[in-house]
């Protein structure tokens, strides 16, 4: 019976130490891939974030002032004053249960205001100039795993004929998890009509990296890049030799039409955040600290 016993515990034995080697080797795998992942993304990174040098802008009076719109933590952007003073109405574009940015919008300002969702029935709202539309822009891809969509998605121009708003000017907010590289397409025919842009820029993929550079690129064309803010709910960060400290692959960035700018200073060295800024989550985790860093 011993001996019966002893050969069991030699078999579980061995058994055990083939499954721990198995996991050692999946291990190893895992960080190898991730490390060729990180390689293949070094550059990539490296040419977004050359995009993300942002200027200093003045008109006529002086400094362009700049303030936190929206409700605190997430859901408020930093905004130029005079884009939303410059603007008949607001377009915000992935509103979900927040509607905040685009109501204060109509408050502060007593002008229209519209927040598009396609994945949300209905939201309260206080200001009669403010109004939501069941609606997304470009597809309904990314709304949240928890909604449903509506099934209704156009482009931007087709939206702005809808809400007749060809001829005037516009600003957009833009939050929609990744769909922003399809929406941007339509945008760009009205840039002239767009006074200003909040936008949450995701990039998680090497493909999406690619893309936001090239999005920030074409942005860059008609309007100034202004301010830079590091979703701190995103942990999935990285560093480049053109940057220090870690930026998150999610970040909240902030462009005035190059109309309203009578002169644009870029900045050498940009530290972030700003006092203005808000975390978007007001967890004091250690994971979820607040995004440190300077672009060269």
């Amino acid at each position: 019976m011993t001996k019966l016993l002893s050969c069991i515990l030699a078999a579980f034995i061995f058994v055990c130490s083939f499954e721990t080697i198995k996991i050692i080797k999946l291990h190893n795998v895992v960080d190898e891939l991730s490390a060729e992942i990180a390689e293949n993304e070094k550059i990539p990174l490296e040419e977004f974030v050359v995009q993300l040098k942002s200027y200093d802008v003045f008109d006529k009076d002086g400094p362009i002032k700049l303030y936190r719109h929206g409700r605190e933590n997430d859901g408020g952007y930093v905004v130029p004053e005079i884009a939303f003073v410059q603007a008949d109405a607001l377009i915000g574009y992935g509103v979900a249960d927040d509607i905040s940015f685009e109501e204060q919008f109509s408050d502060k300002y007593n002008k229209p205001s519209f927040g598009f969702d396609c994945g949300v029935d209905t939201i309260k709202i206080n200001n009669k100039k403010c109004t939501f539309v069941k609606e997304c822009i470009a597809n309904d891809k990314f709304v949240y795993t928890h909604q449903k969509s509506s099934g209704l998605f156009s482009s931007f121009d087709a939206q702005l004929k809808k809400l007749k708003l060809q001829d005037k000017k516009v600003f957009v907010k833009m939050d929609i998890e990744g769909a922003e590289y399809e929406a941007f397409d339509g945008i760009f025919k009205h840039s002239s009509n767009v006074t200003g842009i909040v936008l949450e820029l995701h990039f998680q993929s090497t493909q999406q990296i690619l893309l936001a550079t090239k999005l920030l690129a074409n942005l860059q064309k008609d309007f100034y890049l202004i301010h830079v803010h590091g979703n701190n709910c995103c942990s999935k960060r990285f560093t480049t030799k053109y940057s220090s400290g870690e930026i998150p692959r999610v970040l909240e960035i902030t462009f005035i039409n190059k109309s309203l700018v009578t002169r644009a200073v870029l900045s050498e060295h940009k530290k972030y955040p700003l006092p203005i800024d808000m975390k978007n989550s007001k967890s004091n985790s250690k994971r979820k600290a607040e995004c440190k860093f300077e672009i060269f």
